[in-house]
């Protein structure tokens, strides 16, 4: 493969970890010239234990790069950016706060009808002014500018660079906008769920302009270990404090969500627990109004994408729309 003329310049590999020494392993096959760390979260303490040992894994990418090598690290996340200092290599940083050296500044998120998009500007050298069609949430942001920080490493110009984020798509199962019936509008980020992406998404929904009720159907979240009631309350909690008018908690560990929900104040009337997915999509589809704005997300094991099947407008568009579509998955 290596001697192909067509083989790529550049590529780009998600190092994932799961366990103890998958960093390692996946370094061994392929030493990085650039890093790039968004995020040290709860994932992943099932095996790992805690948030520290998370890090220290993930930072080994970090650490293992060279004095000519470059470290894109997420300002905003503490533990990512106090890497800076246990790595040789060069250090690009990103986020909303002004100390990060590559900013988002004047952030908006906006709906008409069926169409969303962010707006936000990159701050570096210059103002670049950025508009995403058909994305929304602070991810995409925090996304966009590690991709614009790799870029700036390759001198690429930045007018290019816009372009190039602009021709990104909307993925299914991450806040990908889908129609719902009786003129719903589904917010499908089934695709995976963490504390972390949970209450970002919740963030981004509380940002949009709704004119009818905003509803978070909420599934457990995995692989949190001894921080899974913690994660599953914060999440509810979040729910609350955001005003949502309408908390559908699924599963054995979201007990907590709607639990936490109540305790901050959310009308218990309008918070409602299940154990099975099914049942919470009839209540579901016997609940939406008019013009509802609802977020559906879970961990990818609970296959949260079946209960927007039930929801949307047209199903028989699920395989081209919804994550996890493909022969094998279905059987499960």
């Amino acid at each position: 493969v290596l001697l192909k003329k067509d083989y790529p310049e550049i590529l780009v590999l998600e190092m994932g970890i799961d366990k103890p020494g998958d960093m390692a392993y996946l370094l061994s096959i392929a030493k990085c010239d650039i890093g790039i760390l968004t995020k040290v979260g709860y994932s992943h303490l099932e095996y790992f234990k805690t948030i520290d040992k998370v890090r220290e894994e993930k930072g080994l990418l970090i650490r293992s790069l060279g004095e000519t090598d470059w470290a894109v690290l997420n300002y905003d996340d503490e533990k990512v950016r106090s890497l800076a200092k246990e790595t040789k290599a060069n250090v690009l940083t990103y986020g909303s706060d002004n100390q990060a050296m590559v900013k988002a500044q004047n952030i908006q998120f906006s709906k008409a009808g069926e169409d969303i998009k962010s707006d936000f500007d990159i701050v570096y050298k210059n103002i670049i002014h950025i508009g995403l069609a058909g994305l929304v949430g602070q991810p995409v942001v925090e996304a966009s500018l590690a991709a614009a920080c790799v870029g700036m490493i390759f001198e690429i110009d930045p007018e290019e660079i816009i372009s190039a984020l602009k021709e990104i798509k909307p993925i299914a199962g991450r806040m990908n906008f889908i129609a719902g019936q009786k003129g719903s509008i589904i917010i499908d980020d089934t695709y995976n769920a963490s504390p972390q992406s949970t209450i970002a998404a919740l963030n981004t929904v509380k940002e949009i302009s709704a004119e009818g009720r905003r509803i978070a159907v909420l599934s457990d979240m995995f692989e949190l270990g001894n921080k899974t009631e913690e994660g599953h309350r914060d999440v509810g909690r979040r729910a609350a404090e955001l005003g949502f008018d309408i908390l559908i908690a699924v599963g054995k560990d979201s007990y907590f969500t709607a639990l936490s929900a109540k305790i901050a104040g959310m009308d218990p009337n309008n918070v409602f627990y299940f154990k099975d997915r099914d049942e919470a999509a009839v209540f579901l589809l016997n609940s939406i109004q008019q013009s509802d704005l609802i977020l559906v997300k879970g961990s990818q094991g609970m296959r949260m994408e079946r209960i927007i099947k039930k929801i949307m407008a047209k199903p028989e568009r699920a395989g081209e729309l919804l994550v996890r579509q493909d022969e094998e998955w279905l059987k499960k």
